[in-house]
């Protein structure tokens, strides 16, 4: 008679799965129109000489938002507005730590200073994000989901000279609001890339969820 007690492999039949391919791959998540509603995308417009910068940035950060910092694939379902959000965050308060601010020079252009990224970390590695057959991307912008309260504080370095108004107008602002996001995530990107700065997680369910950013 057959040994009932004796338990069967599901695993060892010919054709069967193997478990690793039971272990499920985070996926992106769908958004519906009420998150995005509360959720706005906040679009700064670069001023032309800061184009082939600005597309730089986009790039990298969409590489980012694919691979980690040692140039592994990330699986955990983090996006593009996810990882501009650290940046953002990590640049702005930079900014206020190291006192920077803002300002047009006779020629009408800003300067803006940052120290060195601390010297003696491995570069981190950034591969070819993959391409975007979506949509085309507008190379006049930038545009990102964060948070209201970081669209206030690049107004308040840019010199928001209406904040009580509505406008988008890019006129308003003492400095290009898109030259300030440009700086800010140049910033952000520089350390980032040096690994003086690197992205913290906490896992929900099988994705990610990004938590904010903590020095090296």
């Amino acid at each position: 008679m057959p040994n009932t007690n004796q338990r069967r492999n599901p695993f060892s039949q010919q054709g069967s799965v193997e478990p690793i391919d039971l272990i499920p791959i985070a996926k992106k998540t769908v958004r519906r129109r009420d998150w995005s509603r509360n959720h706005p995308t906040y679009v700064y417009l670069i001023p032309f000489t800061l184009l082939e910068v600005a597309q730089t940035i986009k790039t990298e950060i969409k590489s980012a938002s694919q691979y980690d910092q040692n140039g592994h694939p990330r699986l955990d379902g983090t996006t593009v507005s996810d990882m501009a959000t650290i940046f953002i965050d990590y640049a702005l308060t930079m900014s206020k730590r190291e006192n920077i601010t803002f300002s047009p020079t006779p020629k009408g252009k800003m300067t803006l200073g940052w120290e060195e990224a601390e010297a003696g970390w491995e570069p981190a590695k950034l591969p070819p994000p993959k391409p975007n057959k979506s949509k085309r991307e507008k190379k006049h912008h930038l545009a990102y989901r964060w948070t209201a309260e970081h669209h206030a504080a690049i107004q308040l370095l840019a010199g928001d000279t209406a904040p009580s108004s509505n406008s988008r107008s890019p006129h308003r602002y003492t400095v290009p609001i898109g030259e300030v996001v440009v700086r800010l995530l140049q910033r952000a990107l520089r350390d980032y890339k040096a690994q003086t700065m690197r992205p913290t997680f906490r896992p929900e369910m099988v994705r990610k969820e990004p938590t904010g950013w903590a020095k090296k």
